[in-house]
C-alpha cells in the first residue's frame, strides 16, 4: 500500500505548527492517525500547504505506558514474524540491487557513456583530504561529485597533493579516464 501525506517537515520553519528551531511536525510519543481520503481532497489540502493556510488536526490525549505495554505483549510474536520477513526481503534485495549494479557497471564499461567535466574543484598543488570533492561530472543530465575517499592510517585521514590535472572543463571523459594524480605528502 502507498499513498501521499501533507509534508511534515517544513525546512525554513515559517509554516503554521513548525518553527527555525522544529522543523518537523512531530514530538516525541506523539500518536499518529492517518485516513484515506480522494485525490481532489489531498490537492485540495495541498494547495493550502503551500502558501502556509492548511491547519493540522491535533487531538490531545494522555499517553496510557499500561496500554502502551499490554499492545506490545499482545502483537510480539506479530512483530518477530514480520522483522524476520523485513531482514529476509532486506537480504534478497541487497542481493537483487548488487546484480543491477554489476551488470550496469559491466554495461558502462563495454559502452563507455561520454561524460562532461563540468567543474574541476582543485588544480596542480591543491591539497586534498579524505572526501572531499575534486570534480564534478555531468553525464544524461545527472552531476556526480568526485571525491577521494582517501587512504587511513590508525584511523587518520591522509592528506594528498595534487600532482597533475589531466582534464579541463568541458573535456568529454570516459570511463576508466585518470583525471587526476594525487601525491602523498
Amino acid at each position: 500500500m502507498t499513498g501521499q501525506t501533507i509534508p511534515c517537515f517544513d525546512q525554513l520553519g515559517v509554516k503554521p505548527d513548525f518553527s527555525p528551531n522544529q522543523p518537523g511536525l512531530f514530538r516525541d510519543f506523539d500518536q499518529i492517525t492517518l485516513y484515506r481520503v480522494q485525490k481532489e481532497e489531498l490537492e485540495r489540502d495541498m494547495a493550502r500547504f503551500r502558501p502556509g493556510s492548511y491547519k493540522f488536526q491535533y487531538e490531545d490525549i494522555t499517553f496510557d505506558m499500561a496500554a502502551h505495554n499490554r499492545l506490545l505483549e499482545q502483537t510480539k510474536d506479530e512483530v518477530a514474524a514480520f522483522k524476520s520477513r523485513q531482514a529476509t526481503a532486506q537480504v534478497k534485495m541487497l542481493a537483487l540491487e548488487k546484480e543491477s549494479m554489476d551488470r550496469w557497471m559491466a554495461e558502462k564499461a563495454q559502452n563507455k557513456i561520454p561524460v562532461n567535466e563540468i567543474s574541476l574543484l582543485r588544480q596542480d598543488g591543491d591539497i586534498v583530504s579524505s572526501t572531499q570533492v575534486v570534480t564534478i561530472l555531468e553525464a544524461m543530465k545527472m552531476e556526480v561529485a568526485v571525491s577521494y575517499n582517501g587512504d587511513r592510517k590508525d584511523g587518520i585521514d591522509l592528506n594528498f597533493r595534487v600532482g597533475k590535472v589531466l582534464v579541463q572543463t568541458g573535456d568529454t571523459i570516459r570511463a576508466g579516464d585518470t583525471l587526476v594524480f594525487l601525491r602523498n605528502i
